[in-house]
């Protein structure tokens, strides 16, 4: 009990006469105007008076050790006694009458309505605290939201933001149709509380009745699962729950929801509107990763379709895309590149001739030796298929591969020339795969070489046309998977 405030008050009125003033709660002496000695029989007699006063079981004078006259009265915070005001003093019956209970009657209003006022103080400024703690959640969420695509990464984030800043024991994100996705977070949750957590968020969105009215504005909160019989099995013991749906206009993703074990609070109106308003920027960059991915789809099939549209042109080079694709996928993994790499390389090999599109069938299937203006006509579909690969962003990164697939590592390739490590990386890869599949293949000016006879022209081009480190590779893993295994060349994937 904070009475700092009435300390001079209390003193003062000590200095102007000889009664003496205290306050006591029940653990003990908050207040003395003039200290006595500790556990003096005195200071026993005042404990006792208290208690009684406290307890209510006392109201009025008591005449203590020393012929010493002691008055008291309660102090409530709301309906509830807190402490006792005492006042005392040695042959002080007259100044410790009535009219002194009034005045301590008084007095313990004031201190009263001061205890009343800072708990409300106390309660407003958690309050503000908390919703700026929302509001910055939300803020910090909304921010990120806009900016992420649609992962598990994401959502272990985000329910892990969720949990810090509200008052709970799990914090989870469900998704029926994209379980990959499903995310729990329980730091709060004591041992035995729930075994099997899974089985325990299943079955409390299960019991979430379908007629319930807050449903129409996509949340459900339960503050004591003792009082639906359907929850009250699904626990050991009591809890709350709060869930809202992800929901972006007629479509339904999941469940964002908070558990918690303590009674003692509830759900407030500004936690349900907050994680309402989170699962909405959820559902919104989902719906949007789902059109970004549609989309992304969209080109990738349109790419293809003008890779099947070449292939079409030139029936001699029909699957060899496909099957440089898968060359270059055999070298990736023997190198172990990273993830970002392989994707990069496999996407790059399968569009590497795109360019030809561009070029006239009469020039691509011609039998005859080309002349020097058809060569170059040929030499320039690496720069055509850069020009339309590069405004669909999610291939752009395969624009180095297209474009420089035909330069050469003694530098007298083409369209620029480039020599050994100029050569972007995933060029190099797909150069080499490229070589190999067009000696091994039938083409309208000469008969397919055996896997054998190719291998060999590939090493005796290594240091000049094609990067020696890279050959070997090769050499390895065609030795491994095509000539000792007679293995075919799947389709690409």
């Amino acid at each position: 009990m904070d009475i700092s405030l009435f300390k001079n008050l209390f003193l003062g009125l000590s200095q102007l006469s000889p009664t003496s003033y205290e306050i006591w709660d029940a653990r003990g002496p908050v207040f003395s105007s003039r200290p006595h000695e500790k556990n003096s029989a005195l200071q026993k007699q005042i404990r006792g008076l208290s208690a009684r006063i406290i307890r209510g079981q006392q109201d009025g004078n008591e005449t203590l050790a020393n012929n010493t006259l002691a008055v008291g009265v309660p102090i409530q915070n709301r309906n509830e006694t807190v402490g006792a005001l005492i006042a005392y003093g040695e042959n002080a019956k007259a100044s410790l009458g009535p009219a002194m209970k009034t005045f301590l009657f008084s007095l313990a209003e004031i201190i009263q309505d001061h205890l009343i006022s800072k708990k409300e103080v106390e309660k407003i400024t958690e309050e503000l605290s908390q919703s700026f703690e929302d509001i910055y959640l939300y803020s910090t969420i909304g921010t990120q939201v806009k900016t992420l695509r649609f992962s598990t990464a994401m959502l272990n984030d985000l329910v892990g933001q969720i949990l810090e800043t509200m008052r709970a024991d799990m914090a989870f994100a469900q998704f029926p149709d994209r379980p990959q996705f499903n995310a729990i977070l329980n730091p709060g949750i004591p041992a035995g509380k729930i075994s099997d957590l899974q089985g325990f968020i299943n079955g409390i969105l299960r019991a979430i009745p379908p007629d319930a009215p807050s449903l129409a504005e996509n949340y459900f909160i339960l503050n004591d699962s003792r009082q639906m019989p359907d929850y009250m099995t699904l626990g050991a013991s009591p809890y709350r729950f709060l869930g809202v749906k992800i929901q972006s206009a007629e479509y339904f993703y999941g469940w964002l929801g908070l558990v918690s074990f303590n009674l003692k609070e509830i759900f407030r109106l500004g936690e349900m509107r907050l994680l309402i308003s989170v699962a909405e920027q959820v559902a919104a960059v989902i719906r949007n990763t789902d059109l970004y991915l549609d989309l992304e789809r969209f080109g990738v099939n349109m790419v293809k379709s003008l890779v099947y549209a070449i292939e079409a042109k030139d029936p001699y080079t029909r699957g060899h895309a496909e099957r440089v694709n898968q060359y270059c996928l055999w070298i990736s993994q023997k190198m172990e590149l990273d993830p970002e790499k392989e994707n990069i390389l496999k996407w790059a090999s399968i569009l590497h001739d795109i360019g030809k599109i561009g070029i006239p069938e009469s020039i691509l299937n011609k039998q005859a030796k080309l002349t020097d203006e058809e060569y170059e006509v040929i030499k320039s579909h690496p720069e055509k298929g850069r020009n339309i690969i590069k405004p669909l962003e999610q291939l752009s990164g395969s624009v180095p591969g297209v474009l420089h697939h035909h330069e050469r590592f003694d530098g007298t390739g083409y369209p620029y020339g480039l020599m050994g490590e100029e050569i972007p990386f995933i060029a190099r890869i797909i150069a080499v795969a490229d070589t190999f599949d067009a000696i091994n293949s039938d083409r309208a000016y000469r008969a397919a070489k055996p896997p054998e006879v190719a291998l060999a022209i590939i090493e005796e081009s290594s240091g000049t046309q094609l990067d020696p480190e890279i050959v070997k590779v090769f050499r390895e893993v065609v030795s491994a998977r095509l000539l000792n295994n007679k293995q075919e060349v799947p389709q690409a994937q």
